[in-house]
């Protein structure tokens, strides 16, 4: 019984019944509207030190919370939170506990017929057993089930009415949403629609955990996953930080040590230069030589006086790069700080309302249940859409050292009284010429995206496309892809007579050469590297330049179409439609080390592109409209589209064909049938069309055939290095445009 009892307390106390500011139990809990339970004293202490204008902030969520007209102790008690409490509490008494009949020995047996005193010793039971009782040993007794049929019994207990002493709780009142007694419905509900609690509160309890759906797992785990990039992040600016930290203290010490050299190495050669004097004219007079010394110490003072205030230009561009290197680190980590917290309040919200409806739901009374419902599918209505947003950007900072200092300082002029001979000198130490700032170096700012944190960046669509550029290619256009540096690789032709074009960034032909085997799709390795999967059922790698690097899958595919590169694991995955699986390679040797079953595509025309940011393989299906997530273990993260059914509408694709993923994580889809792309979120739920027929007509009018007016069939998708969406048709024109404004 105690370990059963101590295991139920712990439990229940690390998840509810710790208040928040107090960080004690709970005494008199009360529900805010955003559903963080406080004790009543705890949230008017805090609401006195804190509220502005009959409002103050939730100090777990921040959310902000009006003050009752009648006070903060009209807030909802929080009933069944308060009857867990002191369940457990009564739990514990019974921790060890000594038999009920003699009070002094420990509890041994249990009796099943009595419903009280029904613990006790062994001594105690022998005298009991005369009554014909059945006795069972506590340490048989399964007190889990039997604890749990207490606390049932503890939470289905009748609730009174705060107003009208003695009397149930036993209605529910539609106009004002909560739990009344019969003395309430007569004095001030008598005119609204109430029902019996018993009549509505399962209705109530299915729709709760109905709605609660609505804030899965997965979004909670989204939140923490941008809590930790955020926090990754922090740590990249604070080693970014150190780094040239280091650098300029580096700088520091190399052009304050060459300072000193020069220094010591003029000062040295001045003396030497002044004994060879003083050695020459010895037996002239001294006058002439306390001038020529009066003349090196003036220059000498000079020249000492230029380097100690260079060094002090030294000093002060040290200290000014180092203040301004923390000031913008410091701001970016705060920002980011405040970032995390906002994700991290916002989780929590989530996390406190599924917490609380799931223990609503599962043990809360008929009474708790209508006096929250309500208000709890408000809230979760409200919380559904809420995702991990935020307009972050990082500024990395680096530090480039200045100019060399080098330029060699001319000898003091001499005075050279006749018939007095004197022998010019030289020097080899360096002085140096302003402006000094250029020599030490300075900071250069510039907007950075990690990867991680791209997921999650806030994104700004443009209503009005912006074209950036636009070509023609004369052939049927089969598959276009983007290079990292600009340049576009088309296949095209027809039958067997195909080729791979290579266009410069700007859009002019560079070179033309024909493909063998049949040429399908296309997939980017590197800058001078391409994938291309044929009709002879191989792939090949190609060279930028038209040379066949290396051909493999000979064998291996029945059907092969879309082919997708994950450079970072160095695998290339190849839908075999024919097979309905995605043949796995290795980068480097191009042997086949996997299949991946895709049992749900149809035999015909898959293309595909692997998201890293999900690490999965973004498979088109196109005779089956549809479009898949796919992980490299072969489950199926979600879909889009009806299989086997076309459509136009949100949610449905006609004949879809290229896909490719952008560094926010979107996918875009050429929804070929439509003459539209489709963009979906990084867990396949549809955004928007963001190239519609009738929105890029007025862009690519020029670019179609003679007579045409419109933007026909879409069939590949690529990211160019400029973050611009490029877009192939049927009939041959590719165009570049910006679709979002990441300023």
């Amino acid at each position: 019984m105690a370990m059963a009892s101590k295991g139920l307390y712990t439990v229940l106390s690390e998840n509810f019944f710790t208040c928040h500011i107090c960080l004690g139990e709970y005494k008199d809990p009360r529900v805010l509207p955003c559903y963080h339970t406080f004790c009543l004293k705890c949230i008017a202490d805090h609401a006195a030190k804190n509220g502005v204008q009959n409002k103050f902030s939730c100090p777990v969520c921040r959310q902000e919370a009006p003050i009752p007209p009648g006070g903060l102790e009209t807030l909802v008690k929080n009933f069944f939170l308060k009857k867990l409490a002191d369940f457990t509490k009564s739990q514990r008494k019974l921790q060890g506990k000594l038999c009920d009949f003699c009070k002094h020995k420990e509890a041994t047996l249990l009796c099943q017929g009595c419903p009280k005193a029904n613990q006790m010793c062994a001594t105690c039971r022998d005298s009991h057993a005369l009554n014909g009782h059945h006795f069972v040993p506590l340490s048989q007794v399964d007190f889990s089930e039997h604890t749990r049929e207490q606390l049932r019994h503890v939470l289905d207990k009748t609730q009174y009415c705060d107003k009208h002493a003695g009397e149930q709780l036993a209605f529910y009142c539609e106009n004002d949403d909560t739990v009344i007694c019969r003395e309430c419905v007569v004095e001030t509900h008598s005119k609204h629609d109430f029902k019996k609690v018993g009549d509505v509160v399962k209705v109530q309890r299915d729709l709760l955990q109905e709605k609660v759906k609505c804030l899965p797992t997965e979004t909670l785990l989204r939140f923490v996953k941008a809590e930790k990039a955020i926090v990754r992040t922090e740590e990249k600016l604070t080693k970014n930080q150190e780094k040239i930290l280091r650098l300029v203290d580096s700088q520091k010490i190399a052009m304050t040590k060459e300072i000193k050299e020069n220094s010591k190495t003029i000062d040295r050669e001045l003396n030497d230069y002044y004994q060879q004097v003083e050695k020459d004219v010895r037996e002239q007079t001294n006058a002439y030589l306390t001038g020529v010394k009066q003349v090196l110490e003036t220059y000498r003072t000079k020249v000492q006086s230029d380097y100690c205030e260079m060094q002090k230009v030294i000093d002060d561009n040290s200290s000014k790069i180092t203040a301004e290197v923390k000031t913008l680190t410091s701001t970016q980590v705060k920002t980011l700080e405040a970032e995390k917290d906002n994700q991290e309040m916002n989780r929590i919200s989530i996390q406190s309302i599924r917490d609380f409806v799931q223990q609503l739901t599962d043990t809360g009374s008929d009474i708790d249940v209508m006096t929250h419902s309500k208000k709890l599918q408000t809230k979760i209505q409200e919380l559904q859409t809420s995702e991990p947003v935020f307009d972050t950007k990082t500024t990395d900072i680096t530090f480039t050292p200045g100019k060399k200092m080098d330029l060699v300082l001319q000898f003091p002029k001499i005075p050279e009284p006749r018939p007095l001979s004197i022998k010019k000198g030289s020097i080899t130490a360096k002085t140096y010429r302003g402006p000094f700032d250029a020599c030490f170096g300075s900071l250069k700012q510039e907007t950075v995206y990690y990867p991680e944190l791209m997921e999650f960046q806030k994104v700004t669509w443009l209503e009005t496309r912006e074209r950036q550029i636009s070509f023609y290619v004369e052939r049927l256009l089969l598959d276009s892809q983007c290079t990292d540096d600009g340049c576009f690789l088309v296949a095209c032709g027809i039958m067997f007579l195909q080729t791979v074009c290579v266009f410069s960034s700007t859009g002019e032909l560079e070179r033309v050469f024909s493909k063998k085997g049949g040429a399908r799709c296309i997939s980017t390795v590197s800058n001078d590297r391409f994938l291309v999967t044929c009709k002879d059922k191989s792939c090949r790698l190609y060279s930028t330049s038209g040379q066949v690097v290396q051909c493999f899958g000979q064998g291996d595919m029945t059907d092969p179409w879309g082919i997708t590169v994950d450079r970072t694991e160095g695998k290339v995955y190849v839908c075999d439609s024919g097979a309905q699986c995605i043949c796995v390679y290795d980068l480097k040797s191009f042997q086949l080390v996997n299949r991946i079953p895709i049992p749900m595509c149809s035999k015909y025309l898959q293309r595909c592109a692997y998201h890293r940011g999900i690490k999965a393989i973004i498979v088109s299906d196109n005779s089956a409209h549809c479009v898949y997530a796919v992980t490299p273990q072969g489950d199926v993260m979600f879909q889009y589209g009806t299989r086997g059914q076309s459509g136009s509408a949100d949610g449905q694709l006609n004949n879809p064909l290229g896909v490719c993923i952008d560094k926010f994580g979107h996918i875009f889809i050429a929804d070929n049938f439509n003459h539209r792309v489709v963009v979906l979120n990084p867990r396949g739920r549809f955004i928007r069309n963001i190239s519609t027929r009738r929105e890029l007509s007025r862009f690519l009018r020029f670019m179609l055939t003679a007579g045409s007016d419109d933007f026909k069939r879409p069939v590949s998708v690529s990211i160019n290095n400029n973050g611009e969406l490029a877009v192939g048709t049927y009939t041959g024109a590719v165009s570049t445009y910006k679709y979002i404004d990441c300023n």
